[in-house]
């Protein structure tokens, strides 16, 4: 039986019916390119797959290492990645207790040795928001030419908000 055109299909190229390609009388030159050709198709797609899988796996493995890193790195917090929030506040006072109105506190980084400063107002409270909770701090308040005592905020004090009055001698 010879092969015949199917569908506008030249007969060296139709569809496989299950014989010998010896029987579909193809010509050997037709036959050798043939093969050739479809070596060249396959090789191409198994080297096209073959990224595929190392890419697949390359992201599988990035995906697995970057989530182990991560559950490592948050697992102990380093007191220096503390978060930023502790707020300091108080008032600055006389001898008897009653309000100093503009006062200036002064509050010192002990590690960088910054200083910021607050002037307070009629009622003598003062605020300093947002403070490292991974640094200790001094805090002294000034009128005029007297300054109180000193006082410290440690990093190791847990607080979120701490109180201090601040007392000045205005005699």
């Amino acid at each position: 039986m010879r092969v015949t055109a199917l569908d506008g299909i030249s007969p060296p190229f139709a569809a496989f019916d299950g014989r010998d390609e010896t029987d579909m009388n193809i010509p050997e030159n037709l036959r050798s390119q043939a093969c050739v050709a479809f070596r060249v198709v396959r090789e191409r797609m198994d080297t096209i797959m073959n990224r595929r899988r190392s890419l697949t796996t390359a992201v599988v493995l990035a995906c697995v290492f970057l989530a182990a890193f991560s559950a490592v790195a948050g697992a102990s917090p380093d007191k220096k990645d503390k978060t930023v929030g502790r707020l300091l506040l108080g008032k600055v006072l006389d001898q008897n207790d009653n309000p100093v109105p503009d006062a200036v506190v002064y509050l010192t980084n002990t590690r960088t040795r910054a200083i910021k400063t607050y002037i307070v107002g009629k009622d003598g409270t003062y605020r300093f928001p947002a403070l490292s909770t991974a640094v200790d701090y001094e805090v002294y308040a000034q009128f005029k030419s007297r300054k109180s005592d000193p006082k410290s905020v440690s990093q190791f004090d847990e607080r979120s908000q701490v109180y201090l009055d601040l007392h000045v001698d205005t005699r």
